[in-house]
């Protein structure tokens, strides 16, 4: 099985449609974004509504939780404040409550087939920053929430990816 995994696209659409055409000749069984689709870039309203018509499941980046709890935009430094702002007055109503409604973690079924069984593996992603005190950690984004990501993702029964900055490991 093949997976195709995203992020930090911020709004760059120019580098996101050379990603989607990489996507396309290599054509991935699943596609999934990890978040931080907003912000710097001018284009974030198109990286948004290219995700949605592809249907590309994403998670929230710090970006995005910012979108959806502007108290969080008190974690950024100044120029990202600004810029996040920009982005905010520049998406749509749809777009903000597309982001909005983006899950901290998200668990996919991914489904495989041989002539013998049929089998079932769980895919779970999620968002996680190497700030200690980052706004879209678990257990400081939403007090209901869990508690960190290494809780989040050993809750799931299979093995899982967590993202820190620019690399993967196994959880």
């Amino acid at each position: 099985m093949r997976i195709a995994v995203l992020s930090d696209i911020h709004g760059n659409m120019d580098a996101f449609e050379k990603v989607l055409e990489d996507i396309e000749r290599s054509r991935p069984d699943f596609v999934y974004s990890l978040g931080d689709n907003i912000g710097y870039g001018a284009e974030s309203e198109r990286v948004i509504q290219a995700l949605r018509q592809r249907c590309i499941p994403s998670v929230l980046g710090n970006h995005e939780l910012a979108a959806k709890d502007p108290g969080f935009l008190d974690w950024f430094n100044p120029a990202a404040r600004q810029s996040l702002s920009l982005t905010f007055d520049r998406l749509r109503a749809d777009s903000l409550d597309f982001i909005r409604k983006l899950p901290h973690i998200s668990a996919s079924r991914a489904y495989g087939s041989s002539t013998v069984f049929r089998r079932i593996r769980l895919l779970a992603i999620c968002f996680r920053s190497s700030r200690r005190k980052a706004p879209h950690s678990f257990g400081d984004a939403e007090p209901s929430a869990l508690s960190d990501t290494r809780t989040a993702l050993t809750s799931f029964p299979v093995p899982a990816m967590s993202w820190k900055r620019s690399n993967f490991r196994k959880a």
